[in-house]
């Protein structure tokens, strides 16, 4: 520094010690608006990949959108073109019906079974893009509106979801006051007057619209039975109060005819049947349900459910296809419901369903 101060005129010595004193002070201060540079940054790509994760989120939802309506179009389409029989939809183009609608015919129907058909026992396929579907006949679930001829089969059905009898018998007494026209107490029922103790809207005296009007009954929220899947896969609003057979869930078939596990495999892998001799043969003369209440050919009334891996719900549409069109359909929407999806919802096990319409290759369109 003498040295230097040496060759320094004077009138700089003065400036020169100024810059060396401060030296040590410029560089903090460079470091903390580096770092405030620094955060800023950050802050500007975290805001940005959040938008973009936010984007991303919004277009996949979008898409499943588009999925779900694409598979419900070609469903019903599909109902509407294509034949059935006791296995269920023929999918196989090469097999055709002189019948423009299959679901107007009646009991008519193609015998031969192809091996290939879209099953209404709530099997799971593909649908578009990434939408899986099943397809579930409401003769193969137990009816609530229509109780009072399968008071017994009901019973076991809230057996199977945790129910006790004692408990079954009080649910059930209750859901049949809630429906009845009169004002007579049932044993184990409830009434206006129940309601109105409880805080509840009055019973609606007609059947069931909605599978949450359950919910309004005294003792049916706090039962959680509710909450049961297998309770929820084995009730329907709709139907024409026979037993198909061929479509029915384990645990209807369990509520129907009270098998052991076994019998019921063995009842179920003979599916399907098209006469009621073979049920007696494999079975026996003494099989605990009225043979003439068992239908093989699916009803006019199905469970549409439609799921999406980027949805963390599944939709729950119950259909029933008329002749009589209403708003310009062929079909009527009874009941919209949205579940939350299962964690163990095994949607890759789907199985194609053989059908051209969910292959947009082989329409030569794009899909959405």
């Amino acid at each position: 520094m003498k040295a230097l101060a040496s060759v320094i005129p004077k009138r700089y010595h003065r400036s020169l010690s100024w810059r060396t004193a401060n030296r040590g002070s410029i560089l903090p201060l460079l470091l903390v608006m580096l770092a405030i540079v620094a955060l800023l940054v950050a802050g500007v790509v975290q805001l940005t990949d959040q938008r973009s994760q936010a984007l991303r989120q919004q277009q996949q939802q979008w898409q499943a959108g588009a999925d779900l309506h694409n598979t419900r179009t070609v469903v019903l389409y599909s109902l509407l073109t294509r034949p059935f029989n006791d296995a269920g939809m023929v999918v196989d183009p090469t097999i055709d019906w002189e019948a423009p609608n299959p679901l107007e015919v009646g009991d008519a129907r193609i015998w031969t079974l192809t091996g290939k058909e879209l099953r209404f026992d709530g099997t799971l396929y593909q649908g578009w893009g990434k939408a899986v579907f099943s397809l579930q006949d409401a003769d193969a679930l137990i009816n609530l509106n229509q109780l009072v001829l399968s008071r017994t089969s009901f019973l076991r059905l809230l057996e199977q979801a945790g129910v006790t009898a004692a408990q079954g018998d009080v649910l059930l007494d209750r859901l049949l006051d809630y429906q009845d026209a009169d004002d007579l107490l049932r044993l184990h029922g409830a009434e206006h007057e129940e309601y109105v103790r409880a805080g509840l809207p009055p019973p609606a005296n007609r059947p069931l619209r909605h599978l949450q009007e359950l919910r309004l009954i005294p003792g049916w929220l706090e039962s959680g039975v509710l909450d049961q899947a297998i309770f929820r896969d084995s009730i329907t609003l709709s139907g024409r109060g026979f037993f198909n057979i061929n479509t029915a869930p384990k645990a209807v078939l369990y509520a129907w005819t009270a098998y052991s596990a076994r019998d019921l495999d063995r009842l179920m892998q003979q599916r399907p049947y098209q006469q009621a001799e073979q049920i007696t043969r494999l079975m026996g003369d003494d099989f605990p349900v009225d043979i003439l209440s068992i239908v093989f050919l699916a009803s006019k009334h199905f469970r549409l459910r439609l799921y999406h891996p980027d949805l963390n719900y599944y939709e729950e549409q119950f259909i029933s296809f008329s002749k009589k069109e209403e708003n310009g359909y062929p079909w009527v929407i009874d009941m919209v419901q949205r579940r939350s999806t299962s964690g163990t919802m095994a949607l890759d096990t789907a199985r194609e369903t053989g059908l051209r319409y969910f292959n947009p290759a082989q329409l030569g369109i794009a899909p959405l």
